[in-house]
């Protein structure tokens, strides 16, 4: 592959260059200075994008280490490391220990950069979405909406962070059987990325589909299927995009249902389970 592509382009995401690299490092500087951490945390993120999570959890282990040992717990370079590694095992389903890495996160942010930041508030939203995967729903709730406090208090009501925290609440009110204000997140989640994102963006879709689906849940089918037609056909471009979504089995939404399923067949799509942007 690297001998097929133009080496300029390339050479920002050859995972084959940055070993060699961290190689050279090695012998050159030890194994524990702060530049083969660089490199080693460059080097996990890559094998992360390209969905090699174990290569990228052992790569950002090896930089969360060095970073460690040169900085101490409460340094930014230990703060993104261990975020990037809750990140993977996120997306490994090994919630344990993704819940570690995000408590740790929470813990080196307040430390680091004050209550006032916006690290803060994604530790707390990443927090609360693992304790939605175990089901642990009051404190996810608790953790929810201390980072909707906190989005709101840096960015104001109308920002796209606010609404993410507001369709994750919806979805604990959902599955705690209360449809009737999860409906109204939902709405409330809508109209901020409506005026923040534009109608045309794909987070304004999801919703769509979020809100339908709440609707279907209220017993409200033809406000249902009007919300669900009009998130997949914001643009038909994103129909192929809408597909693969819906057949992903990860993220905390849970709108898998009928409907949503017949709706799919009218439109020729596959179907499947939704998944948002990242709630968590």
């Amino acid at each position: 592959e690297c001998q097929r592509q133009s080496w300029g382009q390339h050479r920002l995401k050859c995972t084959h260059d940055l070993l060699k690299k961290i190689e050279r490092q090695r012998a050159r500087l030890g194994s524990n200075d702060v530049a083969v951490a660089s490199a080693a945390f460059d080097l996990g993120r890559l094998f992360q994008e390209q969905d090699r999570l174990d290569e990228g959890a052992e790569w950002m282990l090896e930089a969360l280490r060095i970073n460690r040992l040169a900085y101490g717990e409460f340094h930014p370079t230990v703060l993104t490391a261990v975020a990037n590694l809750g990140d993977i095992y996120q997306k490994q389903g090994k919630i344990e220990e993704s819940l570690k890495m995000y408590k740790q996160m929470l813990r080196i942010a307040r430390r680091v950069h004050g209550d006032e930041n916006r690290m803060v508030a994604d530790a707390l939203n990443r927090v609360a979405g693992c304790l939605y995967s175990k089901g642990v729903y009051d404190r996810a709730m608790e953790k929810f909406e201390e980072a909707h406090e906190r989005f709101r208090s840096l960015f104001g009501e109308d920002h796209e962070s606010v609404a993410m925290v507001l369709g994750n609440m919806a979805n604990i009110l959902t599955m705690q059987g209360k449809g009737a204000e999860a409906l109204a997140m939902d709405e409330q989640a809508l109209g901020i990325k409506r005026r923040t994102l534009g109608s045309e963006h794909e987070h304004v879709a999801i919703s769509l589909l979020n809100l339908g689906n709440s609707y279907q849940r209220q017993l409200m089918p033809e406000e249902a299927l009007a919300t669900l037609e009009e998130g997949l056909g914001i643009t038909p471009r994103r129909w192929r995009w809408m597909s693969r979504l819906l057949a992903s089995n990860v993220g905390l939404s849970d709108p898998s249902t009928s409907m949503l399923r017949s709706l799919f067949s009218t439109l020729g799509l596959s179907t499947g389970r939704l998944e948002t942007e990242n709630r968590a």
